[in-house]
This record gives structure tokens, C-alpha cells and sequence, in this order.
């Protein structure tokens, strides 16, 4: 495992930030993802290329994030806040796909990458918690 820069490695935080931009990348380039039923609510919101370009633009972000990690003061604060909005908009579709008439194993799955999300954003949380007392160490 690669250490950068001055924190520790956050490898569940790296592979969420990972599927967060290619899940935004699938939505793109996937016809017909949005045509399903379970997911006309979010539609009705905004188009396919908005929702994907958020998804991937929040994992850009908590990439960037997470490779300046450490070394600049705001890198806490940009985690949370990428950790937390992908916690909040998993958590979504999954609540729209588990009461969905023909509820699937997906329902799951993004309900465990909501967890993921929000297991990330409590570590973030903390961090931003030391940076505030002076205890981060930058």
C-alpha cells in the first residue's frame, strides 16, 4: 500500500471515489439506465448528463481530494463534503429502488455504497474536527 504525502491511505475512500466518477461514466455511456422505472423519479429532477456529470464530478473532486490528502488544509473539508453528498445520493437511489414494484439485489448494493459513503464522510468529519482543534498536523 502506497502512503501519500502526510496522512495514511484511505483505500475505501479511494474505490468510492473511483466508482462514484465511473458510475457517473456508465450513466453517460449506458442507454437506457435512466428508461427504467426505478429510476424515472430522479428524471423528473434532472436529465441523464446532469446526473452523471454530478456522480462524476464528485469523484473527481474527492480524488483530488484524496491525492493532495494532507498536504493543504482544505483536503478534510472537500471529503467530507464529497463523502457526504455520495452518502446522501446512493442512500436515494437506493430508497427509490427498494420501494420500486420490482425490487432487486441493486437496492442493496447502493444501500452498502451509501454505508461506504457515509463510514467515509464520519473519518472526513473527524479530521476537520482535529483540523479545527489544531491537532491535524499540516
Amino acid at each position: 500500500m502506497m502512503t501519500t504525502h502526510r496522512r495514511a491511505d484511505r483505500p475505501l475512500e479511494w474505490f468510492l471515489a473511483g466508482f462514484s466518477a465511473v458510475w457517473g461514466g456508465s450513466a453517460l455511456f449506458t442507454s437506457g439506465l435512466f428508461s427504467l422505472a426505478p429510476y424515472l423519479q430522479m428524471l423528473d429532477r434532472l436529465t441523464t448528463v446532469q446526473w452523471a456529470a454530478i456522480s462524476m464530478a464528485l469523484g473527481a473532486v474527492h480524488m483530488i481530494a484524496l491525492l493532495v490528502n494532507g498536504t493543504a488544509w482544505w483536503t478534510p473539508i472537500l471529503r467530507l463534503v464529497t463523502t457526504s453528498a455520495n452518502a446522501g445520493f446512493f442512500a436515494w437511489i437506493a430508497a427509490i429502488l427498494f420501494y420500486s414494484p420490482d425490487v432487486g439485489p441493486a437496492a442493496m448494493t447502493y444501500g452498502y455504497f451509501a454505508l461506504g459513503f457515509a463510514w467515509c464522510a464520519v473519518a472526513a468529519g473527524q479530521d476537520v474536527a482535529k483540523m479545527k482543534l489544531g491537532t491535524y498536523g499540516l
